[in-house]
Formats: C-alpha cells, structure tokens, sequence
C-alpha cells in the first residue's frame, strides 16, 4: 500500500478553523486492504462520507479528505494506517499539524 502525501502535514492552522487535505490510499498489493479509522488523535478526522469498512481493491486507489480540527494551540500529531483483512498494518503515514490562536 502507499499513501500520499506521506507525512500528511496541516502546518499551521487556526484554532476553530478547520482545515482539510487530501490524502491518497493506493493498493498495489493482491489482497483488499482497508483505511483503518483510527487516526490517533481526535483532532484528526476521516471524512464522514468515507466507509472505512469498504475495502480498497488491488491495483486500485481511492482519495479521503482527512480533517484536522484543532481546539488548542500547540502540534498535535496522530497517524492514519493501512491494514489487511486481518487488522495488520500495511502502511502507515503520520499527521500533524499546530494549532495557532489568530489576534485579528
């Protein structure tokens, strides 16, 4: 499995902005693999219209947006997997990004 980009990096963003970036799971395995849920991190989100439990074909890709929503200044870092049927880690990329307080 690839994942791109990899590492997946907000930089800075505003607190109670929330910001998005396209994340691309590849397959270029045999075997079906999945985009676990679990990012790590709650301030990290998958896109509430992605199926996690829907499984990513061989030679095939799909696009995720993933969310970061940071509700406290500072780097909060987290990470999205790639696994087979069996749970076991195929890829993994890690997230991060920092949270800022915008003075106007």
């Amino acid at each position: 499995g690839a994942i791109t980009p990899n590492p997946v990096n907000f930089g800075q963003t505003p607190v109670g902005t929330p910001t998005t970036e396209d994340v691309t799971f590849s397959n270029n395995g045999t075997n079906p693999i999945y985009v676990s849920p679990d990012l790590g991190n709650p301030a990290f989100t998958l896109a509430p219209t992605f199926d996690p439990s829907v499984p990513i074909a061989p030679g095939s890709s799909v696009t995720v947006p993933i969310t970061f929503a940071p509700t406290t200044p500072g780097v909060q870092s987290g990470s999205v997997t790639l696994v087979n049927a069996s749970g076991t880690e195929v890829k993994t990329a890690p997230i991060a990004g920092e949270g800022v307080i915008v003075t106007p």
